[in-house]
């Protein structure tokens, strides 16, 4: 598959990676994460948005639906170490790029956008270089070398002749989008870094830009980025820091934002949720979705607020399904913004759709809570169930709380005593169905 590709390199002369690289802490200390990142396959998402930039579409293509599907045991399914990539992909990746090299191809106004006005008129290598140089390096997301390029207009020029077509550019862009889109520089984020010092090796700063890009946009960096690691400015803090300045402010950062809200209050699940109350709507879970997305984007994208706002805003959005709740008036499935009373509601935490997905109809998972709170939200260990858990000889309790701290002192003293318990029910005044 990957045959037309030249021999590796990297094009900045950092070519030596040290194995053996000692597994480290994440900054709270709570669990230890392998640096396992030389080789980092694109997640779909990433897959996405960098075809969509690298080729200049108006949308994302939309061909991931077809392919294996990306790993689900981690929260982003985006670590390293779950992306793994099977025949079956490997597959995937060649019908669609075909597919797209075709449809490109086909439409003179798309593929024209990627022909750069510097561009020589006459077919020919000369064309073919300036054409395949700037799309090589958004590919790769580094400065191709020279024998890259000449591989690459080499392919374009070639094409004419053998898909015979009276149209050099139409040709060469159906042969050279399928060589960008299967090639392992695009598929993989390559990190191999500067001269390792001990156990350590330091990106450059190409591999900078991709990292700050993937983070921000989950896709490739923009022309500007790219800049900067030419010149190697990008390792300066203050230019670093005004390019991720310049990159949040950008509408291509607000999809990152709204997935990482999503995953990380699991709002994806509130569709699944169903309750056996007779005030429970069938459509409840749509709207709780909803409340979220408004919220979430009232706070970070019209108040440009951040964390602080996200836990504490005395304010949600409410349409005739979900008011009721909380307790104020809608009268249509339009959503609103409401002020809530402080001394019950404040920020995401004491929303419906949060609340709901951390119980059932017995009341809160306080236990399932905690476990969020610590896991995904504090970046915490994974919480494994203990392999013997003590005999509950008591079957009523007075609250919740009392159970689960009844029931766990021997069992977690390291983890339920200051952790889970503590956190799980700190809003053990909300009933199955929510209502403080």
């Amino acid at each position: 598959m990957f045959s037309a590709d030249p021999s590796p390199n990297t094009g900045n002369g950092d070519e030596t990676l040290k194995a053996g690289v000692t597994p480290t802490a994440t900054a709270l200390h709570l669990k230890n994460v392998l640096d396992a990142t030389a080789l980092s396959r694109l997640s779909h998402r990433e897959w996405e948005n960098s075809v969509r930039d690298l080729l200049q579409l108006q949308a994302v293509p939309g061909s991931s639906k077809d392919f294996t599907p990306d790993s689900g045991s981690t929260l982003f399914a985006n670590e390293a170490a779950s992306l793994d990539v099977s025949s079956t992909l490997v597959a995937n990746y060649a019908t669609a790029a075909t597919a797209l090299g075709a449809k490109i191809a086909s439409d003179k106004t798309v593929y024209s956008k990627l022909i750069t006005v510097s561009a020589p008129a006459a077919d020919g290598l000369p064309r073919a270089r300036a054409i395949v140089t700037p799309l090589l390096k958004r590919a790769y997301r580094r400065k191709p070398t020279p024998i890259e390029v000449m591989a690459a207009a080499t392919l374009y020029v070639n094409a004419k002749t053998a898909l015979i077509s009276s149209s050099g550019d139409a040709a060469g862009f159906a042969a050279l989008i399928p060589f960008l889109l299967q090639s392992p520089y695009f598929l993989y984020r390559i990190e191999v870094g500067g001269s390792p010092a001990g156990n350590i090796s330091t990106l450059n700063a190409y591999e900078l830009a991709s990292r700050l890009s993937f983070a921000l946009w989950e896709s490739i960096p923009d022309d500007l980025l790219l800049a900067t690691a030419d010149d190697g400015s990008l390792l300066n803090d203050s230019v670093r820091s005004a390019q991720i300045q310049r990159m949040m402010l950008s509408p291509k950062a607000n999809p990152t934002l709204e997935y990482f809200n999503s995953q990380i209050f699991a709002v994806p699940t509130f569709t699944t949720i169903h309750r056996t109350d007779k005030k429970w709507p069938a459509d409840l879970g749509d709207a709780m979705v909803d409340e979220s997305k408004n919220f979430f984007n009232e706070v970070v994208n019209t108040q440009n607020k951040g964390l602080n706002e996200l836990l504490t805003a005395p304010y949600t959005f409410v349409n005739s399904v979900n008011a009721p709740f909380y307790g104020v008036t809608a009268t249509s499935k339009a959503f609103k913004k409401v002020a809530l009373d402080t001394e019950k509601r404040s920020g995401v935490l004491t929303q419906l759709g949060f609340l709901t997905v951390t119980s059932d109809d017995s009341g809160s998972l306080l236990l399932h809570r905690g476990g969020l709170f610590v896991k995904d939200m504090l970046c915490g260990i994974d919480l494994a169930a203990p392999s013997v858990v003590p005999a509950d000889s008591k079957t009523v309790y007075e609250t919740q709380r009392k159970r689960v701290e009844a029931t766990t002192t021997s069992c977690g003293a390291s983890c339920h005593a200051p952790l889970l318990n503590p956190l799980g029910s700190a809003f053990e005044n909300y009933d199955q169905a929510d209502n403080g």
